[in-house]
């Protein structure tokens, strides 16, 4: 005679569910840092996604004399009516001291002034970018203001 072994009916969950709640507490800390890392940007060109918001109504608009355009060959600095030119080298390096001295003559000039607006090309590299906001942030330019190529000086 063949024995007859029973199946076994008890199901244990308790691994189950410890696995469960592992992974939906791992999936709902991701997705909030998921979140928090998006960067929404506007495409130029004045395409808008659906999904964007309007800006605010109380934008500060900032009319500067003081304007720095960043591009690929060189970098142009203009304060009120004075305008210098620092090229570029071919490995990306240029004359970190010149721009220091222009914004050194700007604060000389006028103390007060806090306002800058940096005009960057597609061409640009981004560490030159950082290098003249760093040199901009050094001399308390602390309202700057960075536009696309296709932004009008007024």
């Amino acid at each position: 005679m063949a024995s007859k072994k029973g199946f076994q009916t008890n199901l244990n969950l308790v691994p189950f569910i410890d696995l469960f709640s592992t992974m939906i507490i791992f999936l709902l800390s991701t997705a909030v840092w998921d979140q928090l890392a998006a960067l929404e940007t506007q495409l130029g060109g004045g395409e808008v996604s659906k999904s964007s918001q309007p800006p605010p109504e109380n934008i500060k608009k900032v009319k500067s004399d003081l304007r720095v355009s960043i591009g690929a060959k060189n970098i142009e600095l203009f304060n009120s009516g004075k305008s210098q030119r620092i090229s570029v080298n071919t490995d990306g390096t240029f004359d970190i001291e010149g721009v220091a001295n222009f914004f050194a003559e700007a604060r000389d000039r006028d103390p007060q002034k806090r306002d800058l607006v940096l005009k960057a090309t597609d061409q640009a590299i981004y560490e030159n970018i950082i290098l003249v906001m760093d040199q901009a942030s050094a001399r308390d330019f602390d309202e700057v203001v960075v536009v696309g190529e296709t932004a009008q000086w007024e």
